[in-house]
């Protein structure tokens, strides 16, 4: 077996077919319409995946590149990248485009402004890493149950890398502990974030059908501290409303959303808090 690496779902090594990446860049010049047929071309080209810049240009430069010409242009470094630069908003849609085509998007950011904007355009899922560094930086154990779907956002091999512990999953891994038992005995707080409505649902009446929710209903004598984080949409339905309800009247405490751009482009309540606002939470 050669050495493989994995971007997203798809495993990349000299035993798998190769990995066509198409180098979109700035190539767009800045035009939405034109980005959006790049995708669409690479897609129909046979591409798995498109890459493209973030640009942040004030953090990225000082104004004296603006005096700055490329010998194979005729304007500055500036003006190029300004012209080139798409919106946080644009790419936000550009993901959520290419994704819809089955396909990978990527994006080099430039500068670190450029980095949080990818940082914050990522779904809640991602957070978790830097929140699992925030407790094991401040001396605690932790240890992390991930479920099914979740493994399509996270993987869980960097959690057992951050965390110093194996993550979880698997209600039957192991003949002789009764995990979820276990976890229940050994935690001083559990954590769930981000709580998805499903998963809300579950713990709201009762169902335990995987180790999450079997793990935090076992949790009778131990601080649960509940993030959700969902579609604005979904987070202001009835049922979900219903279902927190029925929660907080159990002893469960739940944390409110953060308002701010969600996953799919949309803007509204329902983000997951930022890591140090988690952790912060979790020692009040």
């Amino acid at each position: 077996m050669g050495n493989k690496i994995k971007i997203e779902k798809r495993l990349i090594g000299e035993e798998y077919d190769p990995f066509i990446i198409a180098e979109i860049g700035i190539n767009h010049e800045g035009d939405f319409n034109k980005a959006k047929q790049m995708i669409k071309d690479a897609s129909e080209s046979g591409a798995e995946c498109v890459k493209f810049q973030m640009h942040v240009i004030e953090d990225e430069m000082i104004r004296e590149a603006d005096n700055i010409i490329p010998a194979n242009a005729n304007e500055s470094i500036w003006k190029i990248i300004e012209r080139c630069t798409l919106s946080k908003e644009e790419h936000i849609k550009l993901k959520r485009y290419t994704e819809d085509l089955g396909m990978i998007y990527l994006c080099t950011p430039f500068s670190r402004a450029a980095a949080d904007i990818l940082e914050h355009m990522s779904i809640s899922a991602y957070k978790i890493y830097d929140l699992i560094r925030l407790f094991i930086n401040n001396g605690h154990e932790v240890k992390v149950i991930v479920t099914e779907n979740a493994k399509h956002f996270v993987e869980p091999l960097v959690m057992d890398t951050l965390s110093k512990n194996a993550c979880m999953s698997d209600m039957f891994s192991r003949r002789t502990d009764v995990v979820h038992i276990e976890l229940a005995s050994w935690a001083d707080i559990f954590v769930l974030a981000p709580a998805t409505a499903n998963i809300i649902g579950k713990i709201s009446h009762g169902i335990a059908d995987d180790l999450l929710s079997t793990a935090i209903i076992s949790m009778d004598k131990v601080p649960c501290i509940i993030f959700p984080a969902m579609n604005s949409v979904m987070y202001a339905s009835k049922v979900v409303e219903d279902n927190i309800k029925r929660l907080k009247s159990f002893g469960y405490f739940i944390a409110e959303p953060a308002r701010g751009s969600l996953a799919r482009g949309e803007t509204g309540k329902g983000r997951l808090p930022d890591p140090e606002a988690i952790f912060t939470l979790t020692r009040a």
